[in-house]
């Protein structure tokens, strides 16, 4: 998450309600749309996203910038 410049990113997590049968590889850059939902965690309420698409894209040359 870049919130002002690149000095500040941070990593953050979005947790995704993954297709069944889809298994992301690690270091695999995805492109990913949809919209989110709100699942029972832990008996809690917490925002996922929900995807309608998913592709596999090559890592971009500058991934921390916008």
């Amino acid at each position: 998450m870049v919130r002002c410049c690149l000095a500040d990113a941070t990593p953050s997590g979005l947790p995704v309600l993954w297709p069944e049968g889809f298994d992301p590889k690690p270091d695999t850059w995805l492109e990913v749309k949809g919209k989110m939902v709100t699942q029972e965690h832990d008996g809690a309420l917490r925002n996922v996203l929900e995807p309608s698409s998913l592709k596999v894209i090559p890592r971009p040359d500058r991934p921390l910038e916008p």
